[in-house]
Formats: structure tokens, sequence, C-alpha cells
């Protein structure tokens, strides 16, 4: 026979646990939700241009008399990947006149005529309105070289100076 004494501290300690058991229960109790992480990447493009494009020295009375004088330099365009429809534009420079491209003599009133093309084979007048220019789709986001082909035509009558022109080059994307 259990005494009333006992009886009192194991229902207390029943009581205790079933408290506990219950405080337990509402300890563990969770409820959950979520959200998301987002991001956007935006197209953009950056460029970098040649230096300089150097014809060198070009000599009217002899070696281009009859042959043309041909250089040729890099532009780097580095463009987010997968952005398509990038075009590389050049304008006509500084010193164009109907449409034609001129370096301004330094020290003379005389220009020396060249032309920009966008192949090896000097065909294509590389130009400076959408759809004349060096078109692409960025594969990758590292930088793209795209030389630029110049060409001053022989049998230039000009005389003894340096020639110069400044060309201004856009990427549209």
């Amino acid at each position: 026979m259990i005494k009333k004494t006992t009886r009192r501290v194991l229902t207390g300690i029943g009581m205790a646990a079933l408290v506990g058991a219950f405080s337990a229960s509402e300890a563990s109790a969770q409820t959950t939700d979520s959200f998301q992480v987002l991001a956007s990447v935006a197209e953009n493009c950056v460029i970098n241009t040649p230096n300089n494009l150097n014809f060198g020295a070009y000599d009217p009375g002899g070696a281009n008399l009859a042959a043309d004088l041909d250089a040729s330099a890099d532009i780097e365009v580095r463009c987010t990947k997968g952005t398509d429809n990038v075009e590389i534009l050049l304008d006509l420079g500084q010193n164009t006149a109907a449409g034609q491209r001129f370096m301004a003599g330094v020290s003379l009133a005389e220009s020396l005529q060249y032309e920009l093309y966008l192949d090896g084979g000097r065909t294509t007048v590389w130009g400076d309105t959408a759809g004349n220019g060096y078109a692409y789709t960025a594969v990758n986001s590292g930088w793209t070289n795209v030389p630029v082909y110049g060409r001053v035509p022989q049998a230039q009558d000009v005389s003894v100076d340096s020639y110069e022109d400044t060309v201004q080059a856009t990427v549209n994307f």
C-alpha cells in the first residue's frame, strides 16, 4: 500500500511530467515560410579603342605613287555574355568632307584622304550608321578584338607635313 505522502509526491511528479510534456511540445512547434533570392544581369558593353592607327610614312612620289598604304589596329570590346545586336560604329572623323575621311595637315592646309574598312581586303567601308558597322553577339564576357583596317589611297599629291585625324568609336547594344 502506498502512503498518502508518497501518492501526493507521485501525483505531483506526474503533473510535473504532464506540464513538462505540454511545454516541450509547445517549444518544438514551428511554422515556415519561404522567400526568393533574385538578381538580374543587364546588358552592358565597354570599348577600348586602339592607341593609334599609324600608317607610318606615305611617299607620294615614290612607293605610294602606284601603291596604297595599308595599316590596321584593334578595337577591344567587352559585353555581357549573351548581349546580341552589338554594333561598333566609327564616325567619319573630324576632317570629313563629302562623306570621305581625311587626315588634316598639322602645319599646312592640306589633307590626306584615307578610309577605314571592316575587312582585310578593304572592300567594305566601316560606317557610322546602323547596319554599316561591325556587328556580333557576345558569346562570353571576355574581350573581343575587332580589327580596323585602314588604307591611304595611292597617288595623292601632298606636301611634306604630319597628317592626323580623330575618329570616334561607338558601341551600340
